[in-house]
């Protein structure tokens, strides 16, 4: 290679070892710090054109002692394979277009490169489908470049139309071999292609940087109303011993629980669950609060506690719904009065006889049906006797043999805890349920009458 070639091969080897770096650099940014995949594609669409470059690369090949054979056949790979992360990066700028038009053009690329690869082996010349490609080249670069025009028109992008005019034009010159000043103009075409993409990522990595502060600003916002909406501590009931634990699932959940206290021996219970995750499950616990605040002059009865919150919810709530049990503990009469919407039934653990009861008077959901009628059903109870009241989400829990906990295991537990304190007892609970997989939030309540505080 004489001085004269290794003067004009220079620039180019310049220009490949920019874009290499530079889409190298822009992949591993994606992968470990951005998780972006427009950064990813547009790195490894610059990467293997960098690569391409390089290869066919007179000073490179002759530095590295490649055969000119060889460089040309891993610059048709490259050529052929350099489809793919282009048409990847494009369907996730602009998304799949009209009717997936860009969906269809990205598969059509997946499957040509290796198809083009194979025709190449086959007919021993690595560029037998040049044609082929280069007519997919011309028709996906005028059809991408057509749709990322329109999808980011409007002022202050004169800039991007230029880049790509620049570029529309010496792909067209390479395709149809012409130089400019004895110079293939396609390689300075393609930088000035991504610096404008990558404008384009930057933008929209920023973009995506703002609404992600946003959305943590909403969920900020929600989780301080989460926050204020559960009860800062137990009420005091004389001849009931308390405990409770709220475990969401997400940093805002749909759980809720509450107590409206009518005197020192009496109050009543609710437990409920959003259907659903998030600031959106969050927003309606907020507004059981205020529904189920309503209810002090009704509360001795739980069926007309909810009755009146279903009056209360309904046709603001969308597509989601509530399900809730509710139960009002007279230590005076000593019953336990109980009603449920759609939820798990509660359990009654009568200390005397050593049976386990299901509170299950059920009614439909809270919200969608707005005639739907609630029962109560009646218990009494007495000292040592336990109550508890939960979310599905503990029954769905997984327990350490990797099955779900269920119902049965929950009654296997109460049965052979009856006499732990309230605060282990829940806390063991939680532990036995919850050593695997968690599908849901949980919240628990337990109340059990204590003898002791009874007699005062």
């Amino acid at each position: 290679m004489t001085a004269t070639d290794l003067l004009a091969e220079l620039p180019y080897l310049l220009l490949a070892t920019v874009v290499l770096v530079a889409g190298v650099t822009t992949a591993l940014f994606s992968i470990l710090k951005a998780k972006d995949r427009t950064l990813l594609y547009l790195g490894l669409f610059a990467g293997v054109y960098g690569a391409r470059l390089l290869v066919i690369n007179g000073i490179f090949g002759f530095a590295v002692g490649i055969p000119a054979e060889v460089s040309e056949w891993c610059s048709a790979v490259m050529t052929y394979a350099i489809l793919i992360p282009g048409g990847l990066f494009v369907r996730v700028l602009i998304g799949p277009g009209w009717k997936n038009l860009i969906t269809w053009v990205v598969a059509t690329q997946i499957v040509f490169a290796p198809v083009a690869i194979v025709w190449a082996v086959a007919a021993r010349e690595p560029w037998a489908p040049d044609f082929v490609n280069n007519t997919i080249v011309i028709t996906s670069t005028l059809l991408a470049g057509g749709l990322i025009l329109y999808r980011y028109r409007g002022r202050g992008r004169e800039w991007l139309v230029i880049c790509f005019l620049v570029f529309f034009a010496t792909v067209f010159m390479a395709n149809l071999q012409i130089e400019v000043y004895g110079y293939d103009p396609e390689p300075l075409g393609f930088l000035v292609l991504l610096i404008a993409l990558g404008a384009l990522a930057a933008e929209r990595a920023l973009e995506r940087e703002r609404r992600l502060k946003n959305v943590e600003y909403e969920l900020e916002t929600a989780r301080r109303i989460q926050n204020s909406i559960l009860p800062r501590s137990l009420p005091s009931i004389r001849g009931l011993a308390m405990a409770a634990r709220y475990e969401p699932m997400t940093e805002v959940a749909g759980d809720f629980y509450d107590f409206l206290v009518l005197d020192d021996r009496r109050l009543t219970i609710l437990v409920a669950d959003v259907s659903g995750h998030g600031v959106p499950a969050a927003l309606i616990a907020s507004m059981l609060k205020v529904a189920f605040g309503a209810q002090n002059d009704c509360a001795s009865d739980p069926a007309e506690v909810l009755t009146r919150m279903n009056a209360i919810l309904h046709g603001r709530l969308e597509r989601q719904f509530v399900t809730a049990a509710c139960a009002h503990i007279d230590l005076v009469e000593r019953t336990v009065k109980y009603a449920g919407a759609g939820h798990p039934p509660s359990l009654l653990w009568k200390s005397r006889t050593g049976e386990l009861l299901d509170l299950a008077e059920n009614g439909l959901f809270l919200g969608p049906f707005p005639n739907a009628v609630y029962k109560n059903v009646s218990h009494p109870i007495e000292a040592a006797d336990l109550i508890l009241f939960y979310t599905d989400g503990l029954v769905e829990g997984t327990s350490s043999d990797g099955q779900p906990f269920g119902n049965d295991r929950l009654r296997s537990f109460v049965r052979a805890n009856p006499g732990q304190d309230p605060l282990i007892f829940v806390d063991r609970l939680l532990q036995t349920a919850l050593l695997g997989v968690r599908e849901d939030d949980v919240t628990l309540v337990l109340a059990k009458v204590d003898e002791d505080r009874l007699r005062l």
